[in-house]
């Protein structure tokens, strides 16, 4: 995915959103597969991953629609997920459940931590 196509969808979060703290820590090599990007390879594989700056974006492969917003800091070799937006867009995304959104991202980051870090 080239550095236009990500700068759009990350343009594209919508402006109504849930968000919590997350405080989440990851080691740099834990972080390493976020910051290169993980993409779909295929139909089979639902998410795009990518961080611009201090954001980290999932966005659904098939649509491009921007699910998850997750602010992060580098801190001496450490990454600090921080927080977390969910998008609140009805048409892209039909959740009003924010525990259970919660719920979902961190069983997807554990599932990516497991097979690309």
């Amino acid at each position: 995915m080239n550095e236009e196509r990500k700068k759009h969808i990350a343009a594209s979060f919508p402006e109504n959103y849930a968000e919590t703290n997350l405080n989440i820590v990851l080691t740099e090599t834990e972080f390493a597969s976020f910051l290169v990007g993980i993409y779909a390879k295929s139909t089979n594989e639902k998410w795009n991953i990518f961080a611009i700056k201090e954001y980290m974006y999932w966005s659904r492969s098939w649509t491009n629609h921007c699910i998850y917003k997750i602010r992060y800091e580098n801190k001496s070799s450490n990454f600090h997920l921080n927080t977390l937006q969910v998008s609140r867009k009805s048409s892209e995304y039909n959740s009003q459940d924010l525990d259970h959104d919660v719920r979902i991202f961190k069983r997807m980051l554990s599932f990516y931590l497991k097979n690309y870090s």
